[in-house]
């Protein structure tokens, strides 16, 4: 332990990273994918998943479509379904810590999000473990000072869908006050598919002095009425599927912090609170679970500036502490299970000359779990390490190369689970980006490979170790650029290619890893008073989740257009929306079910929202 911690420290007063920040950013790089707010509203997205799910490299599947929050992705080849997801956070926490891997990114009102950060191919030695690929830092709004504002919406159309939004700001003297609310219903695509979502969320800052104090709190509760997969020789899937019960999900988040800014460094004691309560009714095998999770988080770091002669340093230093605990409630003898991770980290940026800087990081973490049958583990550590240079070839233009070591520990899972092998992988990447003003363009290869790579067993319900070598490699477009007065264009694309390296399915290619993606979107102010959003996704061929022998076709793709045209009219916003707009036979999730017959969970048909908003 002395050796590694040692090691760790080392590397630190060797290493790389941009300042921390009080908004929960430990730092940005030259990869850094950054969709801002006036971004994000310009987007036909309803939600957060619409939302992320337009970069390039990382892909959202959704099993349930309209407002659908257990959702699961992929990233960067990095493919699964259930587990390798790309590391979530809110203002730099981890959004949840659900067994079940999936994540709750629609649990989050769309209006209380200020930007999102994507943090491609590094970003483990600042957060730990599961980032392995890709880490979505969303940032939330805070209240801007010497402004009050407030905007209430009201949304209905397909399906009979009801939603209303409201958020409001405030600034009085030191103290800032920001709020949003969001109810949403709808009686689902499908039948027995209802939704009934309230979503808040509030964040208090008050500025004493040099010192910033904060306080931000997330709450969702919802319930969705579930039905089950669809065979792949169904032809109208749109009000077909059996009744399989209710699913209950509430949660919550309190994340206090305060900063203290001194001459040369700041510092900051950040934490959560969180607790995450999920029931399941299953009508058609008569099963019935309730699972609580409930956890807390400290997360104090350092960061300053330092210069030693012509070079300049941009230091963190950090710790972090999870306790996780959770309980079946279900069972007529409750069982528990418990995860424990802390990890020390450290990053310097240091800047040689005007136009190359390099980077060097690292993170060495202790976990240990407790498993649903009482049995104890011992701790395993694991470390991250990242590092790159950086030039900047022109004033707008620049160019990266990163590599990063990851270690993750398994997930735990209801069901009996015997200790697994720490997953470890390798990820190097280069970057050419180019920025001006609002305008960027970004185009990235990487390339990697993954050992004792780990998967969910749903045979087994628990999680499990692939024998085979995994690799992965592709390139990923994401840029935005001005072609005129009032005219957008952004365009990302992504082809990769994810396959066994060794092994009985050596060859093979991964599942539920789409070789091409793309997203395209045309902004357009086509009067003073009219804006028109066109957007075109396409999501390519996979071969089903649970089909590494590749025994069945691939799950085919699709092609998926959105359209919406807002009017304003004094503080009013009218907005019409067609989503699916070819009306396509869409599929995010397949399986392969225990009679070997492939199953698919369909998307909504071409459905239409009609909003209104006022702005007060």
């Amino acid at each position: 332990m002395f050796s590694r911690f040692s090691l760790l420290l080392a590397c630190v007063w060797a290493s790389l990273a941009a300042p921390a920040l009080a908004d929960g950013s430990r730092g940005q790089a030259t990869q850094t994918l950054v969709l801002e707010r006036e971004h994000i509203e310009q987007m036909p997205a309803r939600n957060l998943a619409d939302v992320i799910d337009t970069v390039a490299g990382v892909q959202i599947q959704r099993a349930y479509g309209l407002g659908d929050s257990a959702i699961v992705g992929n990233h960067y080849g990095v493919g699964g379904f259930g587990v390798q997801q790309p590391l979530v956070l809110l203002n730099g926490r981890r959004l949840d810590f659900s067994h079940g891997g999936i994540q709750g990114l629609n649990s989050i009102a769309l209006q209380s999000v200020e930007r999102v950060e994507i943090l491609p191919f590094t970003g483990a030695a600042l957060y730990g473990q599961g980032a392995k690929g890709a880490v979505v830092n969303v940032i939330t709004r805070t209240a801007k000072q010497d402004q009050d504002a407030a905007q209430i919406a009201l949304e209905g159309g397909s399906y009979h869908t009801r939603k209303g939004s409201l958020w409001a700001s405030t600034h009085q003297g030191n103290t800032g006050l920001f709020s949003a609310a969001e109810i949403n219903a709808s009686r689902g695509y499908r039948h027995d598919n209802d939704l009934r979502q309230h979503k808040g969320y509030i964040d208090l800052r008050h500025q004493l002095d040099q010192s910033t104090l904060y306080l931000s709190f997330h709450g969702n509760s919802e319930t969705l009425d579930t039905v089950g997969a669809l065979p792949t020789t169904t032809h109208n899937p749109k009000t077909q599927g059996n009744n399989l019960g209710v699913h209950k999900r509430d949660t919550f988040q309190l994340m206090p912090g305060v900063v203290w800014h001194f001459a040369h460094a700041d510092v900051y004691l950040e934490g959560s609170v969180f607790g995450y309560d999920r029931e399941q009714l299953d009508v058609t095998q008569a099963i019935y679970r309730e699972v609580e999770t409930k956890g807390y988080s400290v997360t104090p770091r350092l960061a300053g500036r330092l210069n030693t002669g012509p070079l300049h340093h941009d230091w963190t230093l950090g710790w972090d502490l999870y306790q996780v605990r959770y309980q079946d409630k279900s069972q007529p003898l409750t069982m528990r299970a418990e995860h424990n991770q802390a990890g020390v980290y450290g990053q310097l940026r240091t800047q040689f000359t005007p136009w190359l800087a390099a980077t060097m990081a690292a993170r060495h973490e202790k976990v240990r779990q407790q498993d649903w049958q009482g049995n104890g583990y011992e701790s395993q550590e694991v470390a991250q390490y990242e590092g790159g240079v950086e030039f900047q070839l022109a004033e707008p233009l620049s160019l990266a190369f990163d590599a990063a070591r990851t270690e993750e520990v398994a997930p735990l899972l209801l069901g009996a689970q015997p200790q697994l092998t720490a997953e470890t992988g390798r990820l190097y990447s280069g970057t050419l980006a180019w920025r001006h003003q609002r305008q960027h363009s970004a185009i990235s290869y990487w390339y990697g490979e993954r050992e004792y790579a780990l998967f969910y067993d749903a045979a087994n319900n628990t999680m499990d170790n692939w024998d085979d070598k995994i690799g992965h490699s592709g390139f990923s477009l994401n840029s935005r650029w001005r072609l005129d007065e009032g005219v957008w264009l952004t365009l990302n694309a992504s082809f990769q290619k994810a396959t066994f390296k060794e092994g009985v399915y050596k060859g093979n290619v991964v599942p539920n890893a789409p070789r091409r993606t793309g997203y395209a979107q045309l902004n357009w102010r086509a009067l003073e008073w009219l804006d028109i959003a066109f957007a075109q996704r396409y999501y390519g061929t996979r071969f089903y989740a649970n089909d590494p022998a590749q025994q069945h076709p691939r799950q085919r793709g699709y092609n998926w257009s959105d359209i919406t045209a807002t009017a304003r009219w004094q503080r009013l916003d009218f907005t019409v929306g067609v989503y699916n707009l070819q009306d396509r036979n869409a599929y995010d999730v397949g399986f392969v079910d225990i009679n070997n017959d492939t199953q698919r969970y369909p998307l909504p048909g071409r459905h239409v929202m009609i909003g209104v908003s006022a702005t007060l």
